[in-house]
């Protein structure tokens, strides 16, 4: 699926940052799958 493969390369672009823990931890609390 290409949403799957695009939510891997989000995951993997901000866990790859300094700062991505803290931005993913943003992003789930607006994580609706909407």
């Amino acid at each position: 699926m290409a949403i799957f493969e695009s939510l891997l390369s989000f995951l993997k672009d901000f866990f790859d940052k300094s700062t991505g823990t803290q931005r993913f931890l943003n992003y789930s609390k607006m994580d609706d799958f909407s």
